[in-house]
């Protein structure tokens, strides 16, 4: 009876061992599919050369910090692809950062036994995105959220930390933008600079007595000041890219072509400098019919990435220039977009008003860190019915003005977007101890 007994707890433990076995083995089939079986089929993507009959299944498997993950980084979060990402049988691929979706390449494809291509993508963050952190983790009270279509962000306030040390001058941080085209349609965010003082007092452009009266042409993509700050503008006798160069000579200073002395031996662009400033494409549309007056800070924001240029004037004698226009240019050194001012207010309530009337708002430019006690242009043209030689500037008042034609002497403020090589390895922002770059 015992050795019975004893049969029976045998029989009855080794069942429970086996479904306990079974169950274990089923639980871990699914953990070894959820956790390594992370190549999704897509069915839809984009084939950017070669025509191949069939090319089979599309996969993809994401990691993110070298983690494997089902799903890829989302566009925001800061994370770009790595150069390591590969696929097999011949297949590369690459990211569309602006649509935010992978670019297969086929052309060097060779069918093998893996019909499905699989592709392995690799996330890691950019160093934009390590110095959006940084910024943030020294000086986050002064940074806010535009609240536009970009969602830049953007230092507030009359003076916030954002000091950097650049050319080995002060420089300041306007914020970090984002949807910056780098001309190759590569859109990334990036950091934009401003030189903390100014270069001296220049003609956005001049011209000769039979253009516009004399008074210059309000096209950033021709404009004197423009040549002045950027490279490959040597062969011109007249301030050609002086400043770039760090040379010394002759400046556009008024009206019909005249000059005045320039020297930027010892505040232009060091060697060192340039191979930090990134190309980009820069919006340089103009109000059109929008009355000046009514303009905020949004509306000019929109304004400057519109389809009119600084000409919708047809005749009169401020209105005889014959340049091709753009509402785009590319290139690397540019001045404030009206709506850089606009936006680096710290009182919410400014950002509803017109910002040629600022004057009468205190608040709205003492709290602003890019007002200041002299008259600056801006990039941006200004058009009118009878007129193409006018460009908005920032008055000492406040206001976001106009009526100082292109020729007149304002002072120069350059601004760039920060190449997203350069990190930030250093520095609290402050005047005294200034963020450093590499």
């Amino acid at each position: 009876m015992k050795l019975e007994k004893f049969k029976e707890k045998n029989q009855k433990r080794t069942k429970i061992i086996v479904f306990t076995i079974l169950c274990i083995l089923l639980i871990g089939g699914v953990f070894f599919y959820q956790s390594f079986a992370l190549f999704e089929v897509k069915e839809n993507f984009n084939i950017l050369k070669g025509n191949i009959e069939s090319p089979g299944d599309l996969s993809f498997v994401y990691y993110v910090d070298d983690v494997v993950t089902k799903n890829p980084p989302t566009m925001s979060s800061g994370y770009t692809l790595s150069s390591k990402s590969s696929c097999n049988n011949g297949v590369t691929v690459t990211w569309d950062n602006k649509n935010w979706s992978a670019l297969v390449n086929y052309t060097n494809y060779q069918k093998t036994n893996a019909s499905v291509v699989k592709c392995s993508l690799y996330f890691n963050k950019t160093i934009v995105q390590q110095n959006k952190e940084y910024l943030l983790e020294y000086s986050s009270e002064y940074l806010k959220n535009d609240n536009t279509s970009d969602y830049n962000l953007r230092y507030v306030g009359a003076n916030p930390n954002n000091y950097v040390n650049f050319n080995n001058e002060l420089w300041r941080i306007i914020g970090v933008m984002n949807s910056i085209d780098d001309g190759f349609g590569n859109f990334e965010s990036k950091l934009k600079l401003v030189r903390n003082e100014s270069i001296g007092e220049f003609s956005y452009d001049s011209s000769s007595s039979l253009e516009n009266g004399g008074y210059g042409v309000n096209s950033w993509n021709h404009a004197d000041i423009m040549k002045l700050l950027n490279s490959g503008y040597e062969n011109e006798s007249i301030g050609g890219s002086l400043y770039w160069n760090s040379l010394s000579g002759s400046c556009y200073g008024g009206t019909r072509e005249t000059t005045k002395n320039c020297d930027f031996t010892n505040i232009g662009l060091q060697e060192s400098s340039k191979s930090m400033i990134s190309n980009a494409v820069w919006n340089v549309g103009s109000n059109g019919t929008v009355y000046w007056d009514n303009i905020t800070s949004s509306k000019f924001y929109e304004l400057e990435r519109g389809d009119v240029t600084g000409k919708i004037c047809t005749s009169g004698t401020f209105c005889t220039d014959t340049v091709s226009r753009s509402t785009t240019w590319l290139g690397k050194i540019g001045l404030l977009y009206p709506s850089d001012y606009g936006f680096a207010t710290s009182i919410d309530s400014c950002l509803d008003k017109k910002m040629a009337s600022w004057s009468n708002f205190s608040d709205c430019f003492s709290n602003d860190w890019l007002h200041h006690s002299n008259k600056q242009w801006s990039i941006t043209p200004r058009a009118g019915d009878v007129y193409a030689n006018d460009a908005f500037y920032l008055d000492n008042e406040g206001n976001m003005s106009y009526g100082s034609t292109a020729a007149h002497l304002l002072n120069i403020y350059p601004t760039f977007y920060l190449s997203s090589s350069v990190k930030i390895i250093g520095g609290s922002g402050t005047q005294n101890n200034p963020f450093q770059l590499q």
